[in-house]
């Protein structure tokens, strides 16, 4: 660094060099999310009906919604696809995320003795096309989609095993993946030949899920499943010498959360051909905080000298209704769907500008076979699903003079996502 710089930072004072710093580290300030299951759906039936998936589903996307469902898999398989997100959401600068993913699960017996109930497996990827998750800044004034933020675009790995203990009962259980993130920063910026440090670790935390399904007649499906709270915090310490002055600070963040899940789902087959499955999922989002980064500045005792805080925001726990039509032909299989999703939080008349209202997703899904062999032959499928997510249009007003707020005096948020998925499926 140049002398002349190196002056600056010497004859600089405390609240300005605490301002840049502040400044650099909430460029690592993460947008918490909720489960890209949730919100894009795995699987052209799941995707494609809706989330209307914990009594029906019983392809390798049962890992995620119902492990039970394994348990009457009729074989194994795989399928790939590649799935596109486009967000028409207002304000465009809310983060709303969009762009591609990748979709790959897989189902394999891991047990099947004779006498004994097969075991099955199932896993389920769902990940964005360029990588594996990203981090955006974000401000907690800043107007932000919690649930369709580009936090949305990270990871979804489910494993799970289920089996039929008897005709009529299945049981599962099995696992959700979060990464996780740590870091340590040092740096001296008066010295170019200082000491100069970053740590990262990326590891991972497992949340569980478990399902139970009756069939205790022939028309009729139930499935119950649970899946566990699971949330990762980023923690980043920084140490800074400047000129002969010691900083510290520390940047706390909720990365990613994943609320606690009950599920129940009714399915009820009017002919081989024709069935029906209504579902009702409760979402404990009360446990979900600012989506922004929390700042420390620390000086010599510890003592934070910034008072930096995030501005509070309630979350509500939500009760999400979806109803799904299935349709099975000769020629392949074919779904529609219908969910509600009430609003997270309430109307965002203070300081904060976190958007969500009630939205509506309309889906359909289906997939076609390509060519099946003869004796027990493996088939190749061809699968696609659509959605749209609706949102109407909201607008708030700020009920106190807040200039320099993005959403005074009033904002207006909603519009419509759209989602479609083309891939391969392969059955045997």
């Amino acid at each position: 660094m140049p002398a002349t710089n190196i002056h600056a930072w010497e004859s600089c004072s405390l609240q300005t060099l605490a301002g840049g710093l502040v400044a650099a580290l909430l460029l690592a300030a993460p947008l918490a999310s909720a489960d890209p299951g949730d919100t894009l759906g795995l699987s052209w039936q799941g995707r494609g009906g809706a989330g209307a998936a914990a009594a029906g589903v019983k392809n390798f996307a049962a890992a995620y919604y119902n492990p039970a469902n394994l348990g009457f898999a009729a074989g194994p398989g795989g399928s790939i696809s590649f799935l596109q997100v486009i967000s028409e959401l207002e304000p465009s600068k809310a983060g709303a995320s969009e762009g591609g993913f990748i979709e790959a699960g897989v189902l394999l017996p891991l047990l099947a003795m004779d006498g004994v109930a097969p075991v099955w497996m199932g896993l389920a990827v769902l990940t964005p096309a360029t990588g594996f998750y990203e981090i955006d800044l974000y401000d907690d004034v800043e107007p932000a989609y919690p649930l369709f933020s580009s936090r949305e675009r990270r990871l979804l790995l489910s494993a799970a095993a289920g089996t039929k203990l008897f005709d009529f009962l299945a049981l599962g259980a099995g696992f959700e993946m979060l990464p996780t993130v740590k870091t340590d920063v040092n740096l001296d910026l008066a010295d170019p030949e200082g000491h100069n440090e970053l740590h990262v670790v990326v590891g991972y935390r497992l949340s569980p899920t478990a399902g139970l399904t009756l069939h205790p007649m022939d028309q009729l499906k139930i499935g119950l499943s649970y899946r566990g709270e699971n949330r990762t915090w980023l923690d980043l310490p920084v140490e800074v010498q400047a000129g002969g002055i010691h900083l510290e600070a520390l940047v706390n963040a909720q990365v990613y959360y994943v609320p606690h899940r009950v599920n129940a789902g009714v399915e009820w087959a009017f002919s081989h051909e024709l069935a029906v499955e209504a579902d009702l999922s409760w979402h404990h989002f009360t446990g979900f905080s600012h989506p922004a980064a929390e700042v420390s500045l620390l000086d010599n005792e510890g003592a934070d000298t910034l008072g930096s805080t995030v501005s509070p925001v309630s979350f509500n726990d939500v009760f999400t209704p979806s109803v799904a039509v299935r349709y099975k032909p000769t020629f392949g299989e074919f779904t529609a769907g219908y969910r509600y999703f009430p609003s997270l939080v309430d109307d965002q008349t203070g300081i904060t500008n976190v958007l969500h209202s009630d939205h509506h997703t309309i889906a359909t899904g289906g997939r076609l076979t390509l060519a099946e062999g003869e004796g027990r032959p493996a088939r190749f499928l061809l699968a696609y699903s659509a959605f749209v997510d609706y949102m109407p249009k909201t607008r708030v007003f700020k009920e106190e003079i807040l200039v320099g707020n993005p959403g005074y005096p009033s904002l207006v948020y909603g519009g419509a996502r759209y989602g479609f998925s083309l891939g391969l499926e392969v059955e045997y």
